[in-house]
């Protein structure tokens, strides 16, 4: 059973990645499943087969899920809370299992190996990509390499992992074939890590190496730094000859460069066993020089920046330039810190600020996640889960340490600098959002931990494996139901009967009650039905939707928003209305929300055209609106940079020629004629399209009510050849 669960488990994390790294949950559950298949099969074969599972102290990590199943009650969004859950059953899951087939020393010796070959297999196929030899949407970002995760900043640091462990492993491997396995992809690690273009991995890279260095003998250090300046000669040599050449050429090229990398290395390791009286921490501090020298020679384009192709020199000014990012995460770490005051003990459920950033936001950024692993647990599970993740991979961590230095064996210095690049840049990137990226984690961590666990209390064994059971089932039971839902859900999107999509729909939220987007959709089908039949029953199912929607996700602005929408199609604007101010009291960095909700209110005026005291409600409620659209975006000109001010925009926010339009509309319905035509003169760039001539009909009338005839009849000649602008001028002289 060892063998089938190493086989299962390697292929997971040799494979996963090329599911763009498992960062979308809807890839992730098949996976979830596997796993925990394989998991409770491991504890019916050790009940038949009378095996004891033995429980120590790792298994503390079964308490991460169940703290991600206890913040569930007050999560901010049911699904992304529960998607966090299912995730970290299965990480917990995938390391017990792995811890358990460790223990087979056999099998234990294969697991370098495996994590070997698995980064050789993803830059192989990230340059065969790259060269046009296969196709992989968005493996390539801005012109940055993004590998299988899509994503150029997570991508590096996993390169960083891998090369790292490589150049460590071949510090300590002697024979020549296994010698290989590390050697031959270290000019693709350099190559991908150069396309990348990743500043903060660079950096977290080097630091990784230096502190790599500090825990090799002087002999090793010697090998260390020859390795490294023969794969890092050979991966600058094949980035360059990529610039130009053709696929045939480039794959030739990066074929001959890595095996001629990989001879000198095995060249390096007969003759460089040299020994040495040096002092240990002499060549890094030497090195440290050299690279600090190095980095202010590129900095102020010194004599090593001159010499360096055009290509190499762009490439580092565009490096140099391009610093917001950094800025806006920091914003980002700042919110969320906010958000962490009013739930600090258990945070707001798994991807909590997915739904809340809109809420503390102090600049106009659009994002999924902090940009910060750690915050990220903050938020979802409060001061008590931090800590208790801080506490469980620091205990790992510790194990680790202890056991390198009793042993001194290069693998567990490979393996705690590898874990040291990824945990250190999940300081400024979401890398812990990648499934793929856990598992090449776990195998790490569990490749590293002594097997001979500590005695425990007998007890111990009933209430682990118990525990363990009961994840087992809740993950494979929700897994299964969301895999139904988005089966489900797939085939109402891809049928063309109304009908059959009710079905599909109904069923899809009956399964999986938690999924906003499952539950619009079966919203908007219903809209049809109700507007095809003016059936009562129809209208019904549509405003329970929206109602049912707006109570999953009560502070997600954007949830709100399709409520109003619904609401606001099927005809029910007071409802509609509502909804979207509600919306705007947790979002005010969003135009389109200021656009809609002025509508809306202009709709109402106009609807209580004969209550004039309430049509001027609606019409200064939307005035409200649109003062409110002018003090945020008045704050995000304030707050963001003035040199730079789009980069710190994201969301595109501004104050939008329709806003203007519905602004100055309600000012006429308050007959405020002056300011009418002062906030439309701030409206442009809509020339000849429908807008326009709303504009202008509007402005015709505000000057026929300010008595200015001659203007207003000069406009009414010059558009009215338009078909629909004498309509509008009688409707706005109704209003």
């Amino acid at each position: 059973m060892r063998i089938i669960a190493f086989i299962v488990l390697a292929s997971i994390m040799l494979l996963s990645p090329f599911l763009k790294g498992l960062y979308f949950d809807h890839s992730f559950y098949p996976i979830q499943l596997l796993i925990e298949g394989v998991g409770l099969l491991t504890i019916l074969y050790c009940l038949l087969k009378r095996e004891k599972i033995k429980v120590d102290k790792n298994w503390l990590i079964l308490l991460l899920p169940f703290m991600l199943l206890i913040t569930m009650a007050v999560a901010e969004t049911p699904q992304g809370a529960l998607n966090q859950v299912l995730r970290w059953i299965s990480f917990s899951v995938f390391f017990l299992l792995l811890y358990w087939v460790s223990h087979d020393r056999k099998l234990e010796q294969l697991f370098p190996y495996v994590f070997g070959f698995s980064g050789a297999i993803l830059s192989i196929f990230s340059m065969l990509v790259f060269l046009n030899f296969f196709l992989f949407e968005g493996m390539v970002v801005n012109e940055r390499l993004g590998g299988v995760f899509q994503y150029p900043n997570t991508y590096a640091s996993a390169l960083g992992m891998f090369f790292l462990f490589s150049l460590m492993m071949l510090t300590e491997e002697e024979k020549t074939w296994r010698l290989f396995i590390y050697s031959v992809p270290t000019t693709m690690y350099v190559t991908n890590m150069l396309l990348t273009e990743s500043r903060g991995g660079f950096v977290v890279f080097i630091v990784c190496y230096f502190l790599g260095l500090l825990l090799l003998n002087v002999r090793e250090q010697i090998q260390f730094l020859l390795y490294t300046l023969v794969s890092a000669i050979s991966g600058l040599t094949v980035y360059l000859i990529l610039f130009g050449a053709n696929e045939w050429l480039g794959l030739f090229s990066a074929l001959i460069v890595s095996l001629f990398a990989s001879w000198l290395h095995l060249l390096i390791k007969r003759r460089a066993a040299v020994k040495v009286k040096w002092k240990k921490p002499l060549i890094p501090i030497i090195l440290f020089a050299v690279v600090v020298l190095g980095v202010l020679d590129l900095i102020f384009k010194g004599a090593f920046y001159s010499v360096l192709p055009i290509s190499l020199q762009d490439k580092i000014h565009l490096l140099r330039l391009t610093t917001d990012t950094l800025k806006e995460r920091w914003y980002i770490a700042k919110d969320s810190l906010s958000a962490i005051k009013e739930s600090p003990v258990i945070g707001f459920g798994g991807d909590g600020w997915t739904v809340l950033f809109t809420n503390y936001q102090s600049l106009p950024y659009q994002t999924k996640s902090l940009h910060n692993g750690y915050l990220e647990w903050l938020v979802n599970t409060g001061l008590l889960g931090f800590c208790l993740f801080l506490v469980v991979f620091g205990m790992f961590f510790m194990q680790i340490i202890r056991r390198y230095r009793f042993e001194r064996k290069s693998v567990y210095a490979a393996v705690i600098i590898s874990l040291l690049i990824v945990f250190l840049h999940s300081l400024i990137e979401f890398h812990f959002s990648y499934g793929s990226m856990w598992f090449f984690m776990i195998w790490l961590f569990v490749m590293g931990l002594p097997k001979t666990p500590d005695t425990i209390k007998k007890g111990a064994n009933i209430i682990g494996v118990g525990a363990l059971s009961i994840m087992l089932m809740i993950g494979i039971f929700s897994s299964y139901r969301m895999l139904s839902a988005n089966e489900a859900y797939k085939k109402a999107r891809e049928s063309t009967n109304i009908h059959e999509q009710l079905i599909y729909l109904s069923k899809a939220v009956k399964v999986n009650p938690y999924r906003v987007e499952q539950w619009n959709a079966l919203g908007k089908t219903y809209l049809f039905l109700f507007k095809k039949t003016n059936s009562e029953q129809a209208l019904k199912q549509v405003k329970g939707i929206a109602f049912k929607m707006a109570s999953l996700e009560p502070n997600s602005s954007k949830t709100l928003f399709y409520s109003a929408d619904l609401l606001h199609d099927a005809g029910l604007l007071m409802e509609a209305n509502k909804m979207v101010d509600k919306a705007l009291d947790v979002d005010h960095y969003n135009s389109a929300l200021y656009e809609k909700s002025l509508q809306l209110k202009i709709e109402l005026a106009i609807k209580m055209k004969k209550q004039k005291e309430l049509q001027k409600i609606f019409a200064q409620q939307a005035i409200n609106d649109f003062y409110k659209n002018q003090k945020w975006y008045n704050i995000y000109i304030e707050k963001a940079p003035a040199q730079r001010r789009s980069d710190f925009n994201s969301r595109k926010f501004t104050i939008t020629n329709k806003t203007m339009y519905f602004a100055a509309l309600s000012k006429f319905i308050a007959g405020r004629y002056e300011e009418t035509l002062n906030v439309l003169d701030k409206i442009n760039g809509t020339k000849n399209n429908n807008l326009f001539f709303k504009v202008m009909a509007l402005k015709a009338v505000s000057l026929k009510k300010l008595g200015e005839i001659e203007r207003s009849l000069e406009i009414e000649k010059q558009y009215k050849h338009h078909q629909d602008f004498e309509k509008l001028l009688k409707e706005l002289d109704s209003l």
